[in-house]
C-alpha cells in the first residue's frame, strides 16, 4: 500500500505552512521548520522514488525514520508545551498564520507518522538506531547556543522556545512553576533537554517496536 495520498497531503501542507510562517533567515532557526523541511524533502523524494517504482536505499529509510520521530516531537512539543501557553490559547496557536501553524503542528506530522507506519516495511531497523536519532535534535541546540552566543534573540529569549530559554530566571537548572508563562515553563534547561532526550529515545523506542511486530510482520 503507497498511499500516495498522505504523501502529497503532507507535501501541500508543508509547502503552505512554510509559506505561511517563513518570512525571515530567523524563520530557520525554529525547530518546526527545519522538521518540517527535512519532513518535506522526504516525503517528495519517496512519492517520487514510489511513482518511478525505483528502490530506495537503505540510507534513505533511517533519514525517513529521523524525520518521523523528530516531527513527532514537533506534534508533541506544540501540543503539550507550547499551546497551552500561548497568548490567546490553545486554538489561536494552531490557528495562528492563515492555518499555516496547523499544517506544520499537526496536518504534516500526522501524515509522516501515518506514512512511515503504513510503508516502511522494506526496512530493516535496528535499536542503534533509537539512539542515532538523538544527533540532530543535540545539533539543533548547539546550532541555538551559537546563535545566541553571536546575539540573536527570539522575542528577547534566549531560545525561540520556552522550555529551552536558558536566559529565564529559571536558568539551567532553577525550578518554580509558579514563573510559567510564554517565556518559560518554570523548569531548568538542563532538565528539560534530558526530557527532551528521554521523549526522542521514547519516540523512538515505540516506532521501532511497532515497525518490527506489525509494519514488517504485514
Amino acid at each position: 500500500m503507497k498511499t500516495y495520498w498522505l504523501k502529497i497531503i503532507g507535501i501541500l501542507t508543508c509547502l503552505y505552512g512554510l509559506f505561511q510562517t517563513c518570512n525571515s533567515w530567523m524563520s530557520f532557526t525554529y525547530f518546526t521548520v527545519l522538521s518540517n523541511i527535512l519532513v518535506l524533502i522526504v516525503l517528495t523524494y519517496f512519492l517520487w522514488k514510489n511513482i518511478k517504482k525505483e528502490t530506495i536505499s537503505k540510507k534513505w529509510y533511517l533519514i525517513r525514520f529521523f524525520a518521523t520521530v523528530h516531527i513527532s516531537l514537533t506534534f508533541s512539543a506544540f501540543l503539550l508545551l507550547l499551546a497551552p501557553t500561548y497568548p490567546g490559547g490553545i486554538i489561536k496557536a494552531y490557528m495562528d498564520f492563515h492555518m499555516g501553524s496547523l499544517c506544520l503542528h499537526f496536518i504534516a506530522p500526522l501524515c509522516m507518522i501515518f506514512d512511515f507506519l503504513l510503508n516502511d516495511k522494506d526496512f530493516k531497523l535496528e535499536k542503534k538506531h533509537i539512539f542515532y536519532a538523538l544527533f540532530p535534535v543535540l545539533l539543533y541546540l548547539f546550532y541555538l547556543l551559537i546563535l545566541a552566543f553571536f546575539g540573536v534573540r527570539w522575542n528577547g529569549m534566549m531560545a525561540p522556545y520556552n522550555f529551552i530559554n536558558y536566559g529565564a530566571p529559571t536558568g539551567w537548572f532553577g525550578f518554580d512553576l509558579s514563573l510559567m508563562s510564554f517565556e518559560t515553563l518554570g523548569i531548568g534547561v538542563s532538565y528539560m533537554i534530558i526530557v527532551i532526550c528521554l521523549l526522542i529515545l521514547l519516540v523512538g523506542f515505540l516506532f521501532y517496536q511497532i515497525h518490527e511486530k506489525i509494519v514488517v510482520k504485514k
